[in-house]
């Protein structure tokens, strides 16, 4: 289990932490725009993919 956030480029603000177990998908981020430049921050090591 780990937390992650998306942090926006274009501003440098972060939607709230979500929690993330193993073996499942989360939804990270709504309503973001095609093309939107992004990052993700995560709570503790985490290893593994993420898809964009």
């Amino acid at each position: 289990m780990t937390d992650v956030k998306v942090c926006f480029r274009a501003t440098g603000k972060c939607n709230g932490f979500k929690t993330a177990y193993s073996r499942s998908w989360i939804q990270a981020a709504t309503n973001v725009l095609d093309g939107t430049k992004y990052y993700l921050l995560f709570s503790s090591y985490s290893a593994g993919l993420a898809s964009a």
